[in-house]
């Protein structure tokens, strides 16, 4: 059932996931094995993590770490995956400090377990690399996702995947900086490695593709940067469907566009981006509140 559950995640359908997974609970005859139990409680975490419920999403991660340390140690890679997802959940709090430690302890076992070079052992240090930027320590948020570059060049090759995600989180260090030509410099790489490995219409190229967008919008490049956000959504419309959060956060790019062209349209843009990410996250999530915060202020600067 767990797989189930897996491929309902994969498709966003995060509520019957959850139901999948409940079921699971209850039903003895699929958890009475301590390691199934472990996998259960991780994807429920997963689950509310996705739904911007990460103080629930910590609750069920400290649970599966509990059975994995008396399963297999504090030094075996599932346990430094629990510390991982913990370390993002934390993140998400904005509890910063707890987020580095928890990854710092991953990062400590997989390096033990695996050795330097290993590409999970690139992914935490982007996952550290994400804590830092959070914290606006750019420099050494840039420090570590260079680490899980080096890594992943040597382990999986110039146009892996990885790599381009890499160039992706790179860019994500400049963006806030207002370092638009930075940033773009590293989307062309992420988008040529997708180009030459993806379908035209993947979603990994709407967000490359949004993030250029957003890149645009700081030079100041209107028509470009409305290009670049209708293409990311016309992808998402058709993978996603209407009502997907990240469609919600596209029509949030465009109206970013609209608020320097034409407000009532950039209103309009806003309240759909607001309403579908009330429906597909919850008024709690922290994306909605920003969202909910640009609109009402949108609305007064034009009473």
């Amino acid at each position: 059932m767990i797989e189930i559950a897996d491929k309902l995640f994969e498709d966003f359908d995060f509520a019957r996931a959850m139901q999948v997974l409940q079921r699971c609970l209850s039903d003895f005859s699929d958890v009475d094995d301590a390691a199934v139990l472990a996998r259960t409680f991780d994807k429920i975490g997963e689950v509310y993590e996705a739904q911007g419920e990460y103080a629930k999403a910590i609750v069920f991660h400290e649970k599966s770490l509990r059975i994995k340390l008396q399963l297999v140690g504090s030094d075996h890679a599932i346990t430094a995956h629990c510390y991982g997802n913990l370390g993002l959940a934390y993140l998400q709090l904005g509890e910063y400090a707890r987020a580095l430690e928890f990854q710092e302890k991953a990062l400590e076992i997989q390096l033990q377990t695996l050795g330097p070079n290993h590409p999970h052992v690139g992914a935490i240090y982007a996952d550290i690399a994400n804590v830092y930027l959070q914290q606006k320590e750019f420099a050494k948020s840039l420090e570590n996702h260079q680490k899980a570059f080096h890594i992943q060049l040597q382990s999986l090759g110039p146009d892996h995947l990885e790599i381009a995600r890499t160039y992706g989180n790179m860019a994500s260090v400049y963006l806030p900086q207002s370092q638009p030509d930075k940033a773009l410099d590293f989307l062309h790489k992420a988008l040529r490695i997708q180009q030459l490995t993806l379908a035209p219409n993947d979603l990994d190229v709407a967000s490359t593709r949004a993030n250029m967008g957003t890149a645009y919008l700081q030079k100041g490049e209107f028509a470009r940067a409305l290009d670049f956000f209708e293409r990311a959504l016309r992808i998402q419309l058709q993978a996603l469907g209407p009502r997907h959060f990240e469609v919600g956060s596209s029509y949030f790019n465009l109206s970013k566009v609209y608020k320097y062209q034409d407000l009532v349209k950039s209103i309009e843009y806003g309240d759909e981006a607001l309403s579908i990410l009330l429906q597909a996250l919850g008024e709690n999530h922290p994306h909605t509140q920003l969202v909910r915060g640009y609109v009402e202020n949108l609305k007064s600067s034009k009473s």
